[in-house]
């Protein structure tokens, strides 16, 4: 989320690029047992989605980057 400067600036860098920040969020699993989850937003090019619209690649992110089947 644009929370701080450094993310405000990420996300106007990527707007500039063209993408559009969904009004969604999206929950990052933990990538050490050590962290909580991370919760983010996402944007897509070129047109915005929504979030049932994203439901698709969030499985796909699942499946073959966090090796989770069942969301």
């Amino acid at each position: 989320p644009p929370v701080g400067e450094m993310s405000k600036r990420r996300i106007n860098y990527y707007k500039r690029l063209g993408f559009k920040l969904n009004e969604f969020f999206y929950e990052q699993p933990p990538l050490r047992e050590s962290e909580g989850p991370q919760r983010l937003m996402i944007m897509s090019y070129p047109d915005p989605v929504n979030e049932e619209q994203f439901l698709k690649y969030k499985k796909d992110i699942f499946k073959n980057v966090y090796k989770i089947d069942n969301i």
